[in-house]
C-alpha cells in the first residue's frame, strides 16, 4: 500500500536524478562538488561563504555558536522551532542561553525586540525563522527594520531558514531579498527540497571558518558530505520552483476542509505548505478518524485536542489531498 505522508516535508523521496547523482557518487565520491555546492549556496544566499553539513538543525548550531561567547544570550521566538525542539544543545556547546520571546502577531516585530533588546544586555545573536514554525512568512520590510536595530545594538543577525526557500516563494522574492542583511543564515535541503540528507551554512568567511573549527572540535565534521553534495547541487538549483506545487496543494486542502462541517480551517493563514487547523469533534471521533487513516495510507502528525497540521510536500500530488479530504468528510460528518 502506498502511504501518503502529511506528517512532515522532511522525509520526502529523492528525484530520479538525485537517486542517479548518489549513486555515482557513493562509487566515486568527489569533495570538487562539495565546493561547487558551498561556492553555489553562498551566491544564491548572497553571503561570503558556506558550508555544507549533515542537517539544518547543526547549521543553526554552529551559526549561534560561532557567533557568541560563553554566557551570552540568543533572543529567539516562543513558538519557533529552536524553542521547541532545538533548546538546551547550544547550551550544552557553548555555555549560551535562549530567551524566548511572544511575538503578539506571530510574526517578529522590530519594536518588541527593541524593547527586549534594552532590558537583556547580554543578547548578542537574534535568530529569526522564515517561514516561521506556525506557518506565516517575515516580509521583506520586516526584516530590514530587524537587521537595521540590530547594526544599532551591536547585534547579529542568524536566519534558521528550514523553509527559506518556501518564504521566498510566498513572498515572490528572490530568496538572495530574505537573506542579503543577516550575518548568517542556514537552509535545509532535505526539508521540501528532496534531498536525501543535508543543509547550508552560510555567512561571512570569518564566522564559515570559526563554524569548521567547532565542527571539528565536537566531532560533528564526519559527515559523508562528498557522497551527497551532488544530490544537494540539485535540490538547490531544480527544487525551489517545484514548492509553487506543494504551495497550491496546500490551498486546495485548506478551502476543501473549510467547507466540511466539525472543521476549522482559515485558507488566509495558509502561506507555505503548512496547513493548521482543528477538528470539532470528540476524543471517540478523533480516534476512528486516527484510525481510518491509517488503514488508507494516510500518515499525520497528532491529532491530540482535535488540532492538526497537514504539511505537503513533493511526494504528494492533488489526488491523494482529495483522498483525504473524502477520509475526513466520512468521520467527521457523521
Amino acid at each position: 500500500m502506498r502511504i501518503c505522508d502529511f506528517s512532515s516535508d522532511l522525509k520526502t523521496q529523492p528525484t530520479s536524478k538525485m537517486q542517479k547523482a548518489l549513486k555515482e557518487a557513493q562509487n566515486n565520491p568527489d569533495q570538487q562538488v562539495v565546493t561547487q555546492l558551498e561556492k553555489r549556496a553562498a551566491e544564491i544566499l548572497h553571503k561570503e561563504a558556506a558550508l555544507f553539513v549533515s542537517s539544518g538543525t547543526l547549521a543553526t548550531q554552529l551559526a549561534l555558536v560561532a557567533q557568541s561567547q560563553p554566557g551570552d544570550e540568543i533572543l529567539i521566538s516562543d513558538d519557533s522551532y529552536l524553542a521547541f525542539s532545538q533548546a538546551g544543545v547550544d547550551t550544552i556547546l557553548a555555555d549560551i542561553s535562549y530567551q524566548e520571546m511572544y511575538f503578539v502577531t506571530g510574526v517578529p516585530d522590530v519594536v518588541q525586540i527593541e524593547n527586549y533588546l534594552k532590558k537583556h544586555p547580554k543578547i548578542k545573536v537574534i535568530s529569526l525563522e522564515n517561514a516561521l514554525f506556525n506557518g506565516e512568512v517575515m516580509d521583506v520590510v520586516s526584516g530590514e527594520q530587524i537587521y537595521q536595530l540590530a547594526q544599532r545594538y551591536q547585534v547579529k543577525v542568524h536566519i534558521d531558514g528550514a523553509r527559506l526557500f518556501n518564504a521566498a516563494l510566498a513572498l515572490g522574492v528572490d530568496i538572495g531579498t530574505l537573506t542579503k542583511d543577516a550575518d548568517t543564515v542556514a537552509c535545509c535541503l532535505a526539508k521540501g527540497l528532496c534531498a536525501p540528507s543535508g543543509a547550508l551554512l552560510a555567512g561571512s568567511r570569518e564566522v564559515i571558518q570559526r563554524a569548521k573549527q567547532i565542527q571539528r572540535k565536537y566531532q560533528a565534521s564526519d559527515y559523508p558530505a562528498a557522497v551527497y553534495a551532488a544530490a544537494g547541487l540539485i535540490a538547490l538549483e531544480e527544487m525551489p520552483q517545484e514548492l509553487k506545487k506543494d504551495h497550491a496543494n496546500a490551498q486546495y486542502l485548506a478551502a476543501e476542509l473549510a467547507n466540511l462541517k466539525n472543521v476549522v480551517c482559515d485558507i488566509q493563514q495558509v502561506k507555505i505548505n503548512l496547513v493548521f487547523g482543528e477538528f470539532l469533534i470528540t476524543d471517540r471521533k478523533i480516534s476512528e478518524l486516527e484510525h481510518e487513516l491509517a488503514l488508507n495510507g494516510f500518515k499525520v502528525g497528532s491529532l491530540e485536542d482535535g488540532k492538526f497540521r497537514f504539511v505537503t510536500n513533493h511526494d504528494i500530488n492533488r489526488e491523494d489531498v482529495k483522498k483525504l479530504v473524502a477520509i475526513i468528510q466520512r468521520v467527521v460528518d457523521e
